[in-house]
């Protein structure tokens, strides 16, 4: 026999499914929400179809009631004094019912705006409980139906990384829902979670579970987009700079920042230490470092990828920044042909050459290959007093440096020579 408990959660679930019925949720939509644990995928088609003439939520209590009177007269009926035994078995019965109405109270407690989506995994893994937020709403949306972030600065996993979600996804399905808001044309506009619905895709998913922001204003979705990636991720340099110029014009209002701030911390309660500290370091970078980032977005492709790579550092990177696409391209002509790196005081040369209108491939060459093929120079100092007697009858003994190196390399030749027959 179902306990109170029991029934009570389940004429819950009854008030939730007619109630998202009557909002217009399909049938798997809603199979998606309930909490089945008290209720069979068979009851839920049942109410879902019922017509007018099924009992409504009142009949289905009043029901409950009469079920709980009859259970109350058998008992007072039974009114003996039982065995000892019977009498720890009462006992520990009363004690149970005795804390589920404990837990009827604290259910009554539970304010109306907060919602729990107790969401099953495709396999049941684990299960899922999505707080949503004022203006927020859950969703279950056709791949069709979602689009990228227009001009999204961050890059898509690497082909291994790719690979290990498509495995992971495939196993347990996507757990953690992609963050949307609803545009103007009806499509649904992906402000975190591009990676996940790409490799949902391959998987072979055709619609995915959805939080769907409502009411954003595009500042507040250009900047939840960056400072979602930002906040949870490690990005390349390069993805960092373009996150910070669009972080950069979306900053100009205040509020809008404190309120971004807060949603993604609220969005994040597992990682919120984590986040917090990201949060502090990207509000204390420094204006000369964030200005070098956005440096990164005037970097040829190729370049960019080098300083992505590491193969050149990021103030390397913003020098190189100031020279024309041109001038990049033939930069990295020489760094590939010559197999060259470029450092922090080669760029700072090409840059000013660059500035003053001198910079030219045979220019930058010579920058770029002259410690690379510097000549091996040797030095030797001899003092006066030794080497005069040898030079007394040349330039009346004016010895230069030019006579003693004239005469070493002469007498060297002929060593050479000699040896040689």
């Amino acid at each position: 026999m179902a306990t109170l408990l029991e029934k009570h959660l389940k004429l819950e679930e009854i008030k939730k499914i007619r109630n998202w019925r009557n909002e217009g949720y399909g049938l798997n939509q809603i199979k998606d929400l309930v909490d089945k644990t008290n209720i069979t995928d068979e009851e839920i088609e049942e109410i879902f179809y019922e017509n007018n003439s099924k009992p409504d939520t009142e009949e289905v209590e009043k029901q409950f009631e009469e079920e709980n009177h009859i259970q109350e007269v058998q008992e007072e009926n039974n009114s003996d004094e039982p065995p000892q035994e019977e009498q720890e078995v009462i006992q520990e019965e009363e004690e149970i019912v005795d804390y589920e109405e404990e837990s009827l109270e604290e259910l009554e407690e539970i304010e109306e705006d907060e919602i729990e989506i107790i969401e099953e995994n495709q396999v049941g893994v684990q299960d899922n409980i999505i707080q949503l937020k004022e203006n927020e709403r859950y969703e279950i949306i056709r791949d069709e139906d979602l689009e990228d972030f227009p001009n999204q600065p961050f890059k898509m996993y690497s082909e291994s990384r790719k690979n290990t979600m498509i495995e992971s996804i495939k196993i347990n399905g996507i757990i953690e829902p992609i963050v949307v808001r609803k545009t103007e044309n009806g499509k649904y506009q992906i402000l975190s979670g591009h990676n996940r619905r790409l490799c949902g895709r391959e998987a072979g998913l055709t619609e995915f579970k959805c939080i769907v922001k409502e009411n954003m204003s595009e500042d507040e979705a250009r900047l939840y987009m960056v400072d979602s990636n930002l906040m949870v991720r490690d990005v390349m340099p390069t993805e960092r700079g373009k996150a910070l110029s669009i972080r950069k014009e979306c900053l100009k209002n205040e509020k809008i920042a404190s309120k971004i701030e807060n949603e993604i911390l609220q969005d994040n309660i597992d990682k919120q230490d984590t986040i917090q500290q990201k949060m502090i370091e990207e509000n204390h970078m420094s204006n000369g470092n964030i200005q070098r980032y956005i440096r990164l977005n005037y970097l040829i492709p190729q370049l960019g990828e080098m300083v992505d790579d590491k193969k050149i550092n990021l103030r390397t990177g913003e020098n190189l920044s100031f020279l024309s696409k041109k001038e990049q391209r033939d930069i990295v002509n020489i760094i590939e042909k010559e197999n060259v790196k470029v450092s922090e005081a080669m760029s700072k040369k090409i840059k000013k050459s660059s500035e003053n209108g001198e910079l030219t491939k045979y220019v930058m060459k010579q920058i770029l290959i002259k410690e690379k093929d510097k000549k091996l120079e040797i030095r030797v100092i001899f003092y006066e007093d030794e080497i005069k007697k040898y030079f007394n009858n040349i330039n009346n003994g004016n010895v230069t440096a030019k006579d003693c190196k004239d005469l070493i390399i002469a007498l060297l030749e002929r060593e050479f020579v000699e040896k040689i027959h």
